[in-house]
């Protein structure tokens, strides 16, 4: 009788610990790990270490085991260098330079062969200092980066506690990724499962800030042969940008240099990028819990699928130039239409003194093309501090005569395919339009004398049609202001059909949309 209630008591046990209804608890996970208490989450602080303990507690709610080496955690120490280019060295040496830090690691056992590893980095940048973009010291709470990966972690690990059972499932919250991918390095080196068994990794970093256009970059696509299909077959709604680099900035790279698959997930940088205002009344929480139920269905596309098969990639960082000089402007990495597109100006830099603006297109810099983000890298490693150049942008907003103003939208996605533009609305109309800027004669790239020489030579704004052979001509400097909106009166002057467009200034045939600045 006694051994017949042990009996029933163990099976209660078992099927409380497996009944563990769902909770989306996104908005507070993000909430919590981005509190001004934790002090930024810096790697090896009190604040990281309350951030710890809270990751470890939502493990034990949800009932996962613990898989670290003392319960949930996976302590390290490290030596930091007193100069920031010096390699870190993992120490078991007590001295004033050690940091102490943990990673945090739950474990679904379903008693499989094989384990996919989901992590991602909690710490941050405590009060800035190293890798802040801040001048100051105040409080980075990381909302974005990456209280949004630790949160969506932990939504995936509640959906996966009872689905999906042909994999074991091993969740780490890495400590020192801002530091340089510490946590994750020393988890590959010391790991608490067999790093043979891990079938492939999923990395969630900075998932928070989901567009409106649905942008979400998936990286190392290429590093199984069955990703690329099973990542567009379960997609419903993202617009995806595709990498196949196992490399990257982030912890899937300690793992993919292991010879494993990894799948890294990124929504794209932003102006509070390593600054205090990336808080969390800026997080997409809605878009992060789109892409847990995406990146859920595609765990649940690969669940029969047994051990994937790793493919080396093309490793691009190693083609990334170095370069002496910088415009300011922080890139959009997500876009992916031809160009560079600029996503925020750094105020008294050259591009900011050179009149680029935010949503501006680089497609030229100098006499080098920029086709995409590594064509910027490349030109402009050819520069030097003090050289001068030409920027070449599209779309762009002008004033013409001072006070009849268009925002010119291109509908395209390279000098070959741009043929629409839209003005009023009306999308569908050609209206071949080349802008020569005069207004800054001089961009001087990089140093603190880079300052631009203002020619104040008011120049040419033309409007041209060869279809029909008019040309409107407008003077005034061009410049960032205003909505042909609210100018209604142009629409009919404008909303003539053009024929093929013409260069007027010898620099490109066939494209509708050019600021020069020279």
């Amino acid at each position: 009788m006694k051994f017949l209630a042990k009996f029933i008591l163990l099976l209660s046990i078992i099927s409380c610990q497996q009944n563990i209804t769902y909770e989306n608890r996104i908005n507070d996970d993000v909430n919590y790990l981005s509190n001004d208490k934790l002090e930024g989450r810096k790697t090896g602080s009190k604040g990281e270490q309350i951030a710890a303990d809270y990751i470890a507690d939502r493990f034990k709610s949800l009932k996962i085991k613990a898989k670290g080496t003392n319960k949930y955690f996976q302590e390290f120490s490290f030596n930091k260098p007193t100069n920031p280019h010096d390699q870190v060295s993992f120490d078991e040496t007590e001295n004033d330079s050690m940091v102490f830090s943990k990673n945090v690691i739950g474990y679904i056992d379903n008693n499989a062969e094989h384990t996919v590893v989901i992590g991602a980095h909690y710490d941050h940048l405590g009060y800035g200092g190293e890798g802040s973009l801040y001048v100051g010291s105040e409080i980075h709470n990381g909302a974005d980066d990456n209280a949004s990966g630790t949160a969506l972690m932990l939504d995936l690990a509640s959906q996966l506690k009872s689905n999906n059972s042909n994999n074991n499932y091993l969740f780490i919250a890495f400590s020192g990724e801002e530091m340089g991918l510490l946590g994750s390095n020393y988890f590959v080196k010391n790991p608490t499962i067999d790093l043979s068994s891990i079938n492939y990794m999923i990395n969630l970093d900075m998932v928070g800030r989901l567009k409106d256009d649905k942008s979400l970059a998936v990286y190392g696509v290429g590093t199984s042969p069955i990703f690329k299909q099973t990542i567009n077959s379960n997609n419903e709604s993202f617009n995806l940008i595709e990498n196949e680099s196992g490399v990257g900035p982030s912890d899937h790279t300690s793992f993919y240099i292991n010879d494993i698959p990894v799948l890294h997930f990124f929504t794209g940088q932003h102006s509070d990028y390593h600054k205090p205002s990336d808080d969390a009344d800026k997080v997409n929480f809605e878009g992060i819990k789109g892409i847990s139920d995406y990146i859920y269905s595609i765990i649940s596309d690969l669940n029969d699928n047994g051990k994937l098969i790793f493919k080396k990639t093309k490793n691009e960082t190693e083609e990334v130039p170095s370069f002496k000089v910088s415009l300011g402007v922080m890139p959009d990495y997500m876009f992916n239409k031809g160009g560079m597109r600029i996503d925020a100006v750094t105020q008294d830099r050259p591009g900011y003194k050179g009149g680029l603006i935010k949503g501006d297109i680089v497609i030229e810099l100098g006499e080098y093309s920029v086709e995409d983000m590594m064509g910027y890298m490349k030109a402009l490693s050819k520069f030097n501090p003090g050289d001068s150049t030409t920027v070449v942008v599209f779309p762009i907003t002008i004033k013409l005569n001072n006070d009849i103003k268009a925002n010119i939208i291109i509908d395209g996605q390279n000098e070959n395919s741009v043929n629409q533009l839209t003005f009023n609305g009306n999308v569908g109309k050609a209206y071949p339009l080349i802008i020569r800027k005069k207004g800054y004669k001089d961009i001087r790239l990089g140093g603190p004398n880079a300052v631009p020489a203002y020619s104040y030579s008011n120049w040419i704004a033309m409007l041209f049609s060869a279809g029909l052979g008019i040309g409107l001509l407008f003077y005034g400097v061009a410049e960032p202001i205003g909505n042909l909106n609210d100018y209604p009166e142009m629409t009919d002057e404008l909303s003539y059909n053009a024929g093929k467009a013409m260069s007027l200034t010898n620099l490109h045939w066939g494209l509708h949309g050019w600021a020069v600045y020279s």
